[in-house]
């Protein structure tokens, strides 16, 4: 029988994305330095050998899986802008969103590690910081909204979106770290801080 290129291309991504996800979880738990080839192949089901058909190296995986978790995060984010209300509504949407258990707390632990970590190539974290800035702009847009309704708590938009999004990843760590309920505030109660009522 021939072989169907649509559907091998079709297996790869699905493989490449078993990989990345057996990856993200090897990340967490152990960080970037402490993560092994191997370990990652272990998780994923396949052999060590197997893995560099896929990924060239560690840094490979990383970036592809920081570009996937940086992908979402902007997508959620722009559709949040988009969303039609108030700019308190767009912020409760994106907020209820990210505090969704359906957002892995892996994915904010690899935003959160990946600028602070020597041991990931300067490139990677550059390429990321500039992701991360860029990923800011529609909540920037959100806080100028708010405070052209006369809602914001501030007159800064720009430093609302970070502190916004520093409460949101500094939340995702507590969860991890075990403070349970105490890291999973209403969406309510976590944009109150930023817009009025």
């Amino acid at each position: 029988m021939p072989r169907n290129p649509e559907k091998d291309q079709q297996l790869r991504e699905q493989r490449k994305q078993q990989i990345l996800q057996s990856a993200l979880q090897v990340f967490f738990r152990k960080g970037y330095s402490g993560a092994k080839v191997s370990e990652i192949a272990s998780e994923a089901g396949i052999s060590h050998a197997n893995l560099y058909n896929f990924y060239k190296s560690k840094d490979d995986m990383y970036e592809a899986l920081l570009d996937y978790v940086q992908d979402f995060y902007g997508q959620l984010t722009i559709e949040a802008s988009r969303q039609l209300g108030s700019a308190k509504e767009k912020l409760l949407w994106h907020c209820r969103h990210l505090l969704n258990s359906s957002v892995k707390v892996e994915y904010i632990y690899l935003i959160v590690q990946t600028p602070s970590s020597d041991s990931i190539p300067e490139n990677i974290r550059s390429k990321a910081a500039a992701k991360a800035r860029e990923n800011l702009e529609p909540l920037i847009r959100i806080m100028q909204e708010s405070h052209r309704e006369g809602k914001a708590v501030s007159d800064q938009p720009e430093m609302m979106a970070l502190c916004y999004l520093s409460l949101i990843q500094g939340l995702a760590v507590c969860r991890f770290r075990g403070f349970g309920e105490l890291s999973q505030p209403l969406p309510e109660e976590v944009v109150r801080f930023f817009i009025a009522d």
